[in-house]
């Protein structure tokens, strides 16, 4: 992420929590201009698409999506029967 902003990139970090995505914006020293910090639940299909618009709204272009998202929910037994 660091290489792209350095190399003139606008990067958008998305993430659930927004003091951690400006921590991370903070350790980019060169071009802070050029992160924009979005923070969003993606497990929440509606702030999602609200997500979308704004990122679009400021940045009509986009070059490159890199989703390294996910929602970290152990998966749930199925099938089991109480004994």
């Amino acid at each position: 992420m660091f290489r792209l902003v350095a190399a003139g990139w606008r990067v958008a970090l998305v993430g659930r929590h927004e003091a951690t995505l400006r921590d991370t914006a903070k350790a980019a020293i060169i071009a802070r201009s050029r992160l924009c910090v979005y923070p969003c639940d993606i497990s929440d299909a509606a702030a999602v698409t609200r997500l979308a618009g704004t990122v679009l709204r400021k940045s009509p272009r986009i070059d490159a999506l890199i989703n390294a998202a996910g929602t970290n929910i152990p998966p749930q037994p199925q099938g089991l029967v109480a004994g």
